[in-house]
Formats: structure tokens, sequence, C-alpha cells
């Protein structure tokens, strides 16, 4: 879109309208400094230039809008209050994530997305200002195998071996293989700070964290390739086919951060809208997506709206692993 168009309620005229939405008829100023930027520089983006895309997506989260309606005037304009709560709740940890749902529950006539997108960044604000204390590492030799679910590589690099060899028809017997060649073995071993789960995908049946979650990483790789495995007893109790990967890359952001570990599970059904682990007829490695089925299209989207939304037929589609558990260590 040239700038000539902008001058009349293209982009500029919305990116100002949404400015007009947050911080009122003489936000500018604010508007600016919620953007990082000097106020001659924005006011040349609201009159007749095009904003960066950086600009334009942290300026549809600060006034609450649609990075779609921001960009190209598709309805509707605004987020709802439940969508920016829904984005900061997967942001903020747990704890921070309670007291912007009880904010929203406890405001008279409900909140305003506005209103929820502020405290949200005040959270997050608090959250960077002190930062929990990151756990010790502590070495030790691995006494049980029973509880180890093996980290099988980068969502971008795939898994160590064939498919087939480690979550065939009966993957609790491989995984269990891998983690027995562990035994006796020296790591270092440290508690993990995070663990998310997704309800809708473990069907309400959430395990009781008894023993804790540990992640533990070897000095050299073992036999399998696997240096890194999760010590989570509840969960490989739960889950006999669990397997975990790293995530690689920023396509599921926030939700799913580079360097995430992400637990799944072979053989388990992945409802519509969930985020699973995808292999790729063809293809090296596997991806992380949320899936979506129309037909026999299978729609692999990511949450971070700079990526595109990539639409294969069903059958080129070798498996799919949904993602019960999320740690960030």
């Amino acid at each position: 879109m040239g700038e000539a168009a902008d001058k009349t309620g293209g982009i500029c005229g919305r990116l100002a309208a949404a400015r007009v939405k947050a911080f009122g008829a003489r936000g500018r100023a604010a508007m600016a400094r919620a953007l990082g930027l000097s106020p001659s520089t924005y006011i040349y983006y609201e009159k007749n230039r095009m904003a960066p895309p950086d600009v334009l997506a942290r300026a549809a989260q600060v006034a609450a809008v649609r990075l779609e309606w921001l960009v190209t005037g598709q309805e509707p304009r605004d987020v709802g209050a439940a969508q920016v709560h829904e984005e900061w709740a997967r942001a903020l940890p747990p704890e921070l994530e309670t007291v912007l749902a009880r904010f929203r529950e406890a405001a008279p006539g409900g909140a305003s997305p506005a209103t929820i997108q502020a405290l949200a960044e005040t959270l997050a604000a608090v959250r960077d200002r002190f930062p929990r204390p990151a756990p010790a590492w502590q070495t030790e030799r691995v006494q049980k195998a029973e509880t180890m679910i093996p980290i099988l590589g980068r969502t971008a690099a795939g898994l160590v071996g064939r498919y087939e060899d480690l979550l065939g028809e009966e993957p609790a017997v491989t995984v269990a293989d891998i983690a027995r060649t562990a035994l006796g073995l020296d790591v270092r071993r440290k508690n993990v700070a995070e663990l998310e789960t997704d309800e809708a995908a473990l069907e309400g049946a959430i395990p009781q964290m008894s023993g804790g979650v540990a992640l533990v990483q070897f000095d050299a790789p073992l036999g399998s390739g696997v240096i890194e495995f999760v010590d989570a007893p509840a969960i490989r109790r739960r889950f006999p086919t669990a397997f975990a990967l790293r995530v690689d890359g920023e396509s599921m952001k926030p939700r799913f951060r580079h360097g995430d570990i992400v637990i799944a599970a072979a053989g388990r059904e992945v409802g519509a809208g969930q985020a699973a682990l995808v292999q790729i007829r063809g293809r090296v490695g596997v991806t992380l997506k949320l899936v979506r089925r129309d037909g026999e299209t299978v729609h692999l989207v990511p949450i971070n709206e700079r990526y595109e939304t990539e639409r294969l037929a069903a059958g080129e589609i070798e498996w799919l692993a949904p993602v019960l558990f999320v740690m960030r260590v």
C-alpha cells in the first residue's frame, strides 16, 4: 500500500484510530512512549510514513486491536478481554496469571481489554524486575530408570533414530530401553522452575506431581544420542509413551519459547486447535504447531503471527503427538 493511500485512512489512519482508542485524542506522546519511539518519529507514522512491522505489532498489542485490522482494515477491530487475558496468561508465570484472572473476575461490569492489558504489562515488568532465582545444579548418580523421559533432540532437528523404532507399537519398551542406558552414570540435575499443563490434551487426567520434575544432563551423549532426560515419576507412570523435545525457533511464541522442553505422548488423539508435534512425510525432523483439520486438509498453525499457516493433505502427515506439558528451566 502506498503512502498516498495511507493519508486518507489506510494503515496510518488506522494507527491513529488505535492511538485514540488507547490514549485519547491528545495521546500521541503517550503512544510514542508505549512504543519506545520519539514523538516526532511516531507522528510521521500517523501522517504519511509506513511503520515497520515490529512497530505495528507492538501498536496492536498496546491498543488491544487486532493486527489483521491494523494492517488490512479487516473487521473486527478490537481484541476482546478474553483474548487479551488468554495471550498474557501464556506469557506470565502461574502466580501472576492468577492475579490477572482474579482482577478480571472482580472488576465491576467486567474489565476492559485495555485495563487487562495495562495490568498484564505491569505484572510482566514485576516478573522481569524480580526474576525467580535459577535452580541450582546438583551432581548425582542415576539410580532409577523408570522415572526418566528422554529428550529426543530439538523440534527443528528431529528425533534420534526412526519414529517406528522409538515410538512404534510398543513405545514404552523403547523409551524404557533408552532410560536404562543411563543407570549408574553421573549426571547433573536441577529442579524445574515452571511446568505448564495442557488440560484439554490431558482430558482431565492431570497427574499429581509427586516426586517433582527435574532436568537431567550427561557430560556426553548416550549410545542412543540422547544427552538429556526429564526425570518426572508421575508423568512417566501416567504416560509410559511420553517423550520430550526442545523447542527450536520462535513460531509458537509466546506460549512456547525457544529452548522450552515439551513433553508429548505417542498414540494419543490430537484435538482441534491443540498443540502437537508433527512429522511431515519426506521431511527431516518434526514441527510444533497448533493442529486444525478441515476435511482432508490439515492446518498447521503458528501462534506467532509473523509466521504463516501451512496447509497439507492428511496423507502427508506421518504422525501427530499432542503436547501434554511444557517445561521452562
